[in-house]
Parts: C-alpha cells; sequence; structure tokens
C-alpha cells in the first residue's frame, strides 16, 4: 500500500518537473526570440529615399525669373544636375540708397535678409552676394584679367561683352585712384548704342550709386527649372 502511495507521489512530482520544464522552454525561447530580433531591427539600416534632385544647365546670359519674380541674367554657365548658379540682377537693388562704401556691407545683411524673405529660401541656398566684378568682365571677354587705366574701354573695345551688362549701370569692385581722389568705377549704358566704347564712367563715392547684385544660388529658386516646358541651351 505505502509502495503504491510512493509510487503516485512519484508520479505528481514528474509530472510537475514536466510541465515546469515546458513553461521554463517557452518562456527561454520567447524571451530569445526577442532578443534576437531586437537586435536585428537596431542593426537593420534605415532606408533612405534614393530619389535625386535634378537641374537644368544654363549658359552665359540666359535670362531667369526667380520665384519672387525679380529678373536676373546668368553670369556663369552651370552644367546640368549642378545645384547652384551665378546670376546678375537686371534692377537696380540698392534699395536703401547706401553710399558706396557701405555697399558691402548693405549687400550681404540687409539685401541678403531681403532675398531671403521674398524666395522663402533657406541661408545655405544663397552661398554669395557681392557687386559686379572686373573678373566677372575678364571672364565674359574672354581674358584672364582686366587691367584698369584712366580708359578702361580701350582695352576691351575689341572683345565681345554680351549685351546684358551693359543695360543698366552698376557700380563694380574697382576703385580708380589718383593722387587727388579715390573713385568707384561704373559700367554705363549711357550712349552704349552710338558709342561702343562708351561703357565705363567713374562714380561719385560719396553719391548713392546703382548697385546690380551679383548672387550664387540654388537652382531651385528658379521659376520652372527643371521642366520639359523650359527649353534652356546651356551645356550639358
Amino acid at each position: 500500500m505505502e509502495e503504491e502511495v510512493e509510487q503516485k507521489n512519484n508520479i505528481k512530482t514528474w509530472i510537475i518537473v514536466g510541465i515546469v520544464s515546458i513553461i521554463t522552454f517557452i518562456l527561454v525561447f520567447t524571451i530569445t526570440y526577442k532578443l534576437m530580433n531586437n537586435g536585428k531591427e537596431s542593426t537593420e539600416p534605415v532606408k533612405e529615399d534614393t530619389e535625386q534632385i535634378s537641374f537644368d544647365a544654363y549658359k552665359v546670359g540666359d535670362k531667369v525669373t526667380l520665384l519672387d519674380n525679380s529678373k536676373w541674367h546668368v553670369l556663369y554657365a552651370s552644367i546640368k544636375n549642378t545645384e547652384n548658379v551665378t546670376l546678375l540682377s537686371d534692377e537696380d537693388v540698392n534699395a536703401k540708397k547706401v553710399l558706396y562704401s557701405d555697399v558691402d556691407n548693405y549687400l550681404t545683411t540687409d539685401y541678403q535678409q531681403k532675398l531671403l524673405t521674398s524666395l522663402k529660401a533657406e541661408k545655405k541656398d544663397i552661398v554669395e552676394i557681392r557687386k559686379f566684378a572686373y573678373l566677372d568682365l575678364a571672364n565674359l571677354a574672354g581674358m584672364q584679367q582686366v587691367d584698369f587705366s584712366p580708359e578702361p574701354e580701350t582695352e576691351i573695345a575689341n572683345f565681345s561683352i554680351p549685351s546684358f551688362v551693359y543695360e543698366k549701370e552698376t557700380v563694380t569692385d574697382t576703385v580708380y585712384h589718383t593722387e587727388e581722389t579715390t573713385e568707384p568705377v561704373m559700367i554705363c549704358t549711357k550712349d552704349l548704342e552710338k558709342e561702343k566704347e562708351a561703357r565705363f564712367c567713374l562714380g561719385n563715392s560719396k553719391e548713392v550709386l546703382p548697385v546690380r547684385a551679383v548672387i550664387i544660388i540654388s537652382k531651385k529658386y528658379i521659376k520652372n527649372d527643371n521642366t520639359s516646358s523650359n527649353n534652356r541651351k546651356g551645356d550639358e
């Protein structure tokens, strides 16, 4: 009789041990599975949008309109899928009528902020803002440099300069020095049709002078950029 009772107890014990073993196995398996999956999820690379933005090509002299409807001309050729382009404004941007000595500061502060606001642009997308430079003129003339003299137009009279440069007056980054005075050099438009050499004059540094800004900016702020209807002529 005692042996039968003991045998029943042993059976119960083995059943309990079996149940506990099964439960333990299930718990261990579940925990291990979750840990392994968590590890895979943490090391799996995040999928990124691989779609690339493409941009049109532009050649020197192309007319462009920015998103704020301001008009510009392309100053340097820019190949396809290059994000930035160098532009020369068609109009005088010296809205605050600052003197020549203050033009550089005005362009990089007040005018920059005006441009950022009107275009709703990010600051990083406007790489540079400056005056028209004599190096720009040399590039357009196909020369390595333009040496300024009392009659600078005589040096480049035989070179072809795109007409968009002379459509509006603008002060340049060049200053003419004499023993008596230091005056900023201007690109002039007066008598351009009659006298092709009448392209330069001296501006009074104590007067308000017109300023056509040069900017390097992302092409995404150009209206209709990268559309089939906007047939750009720039070289790819």
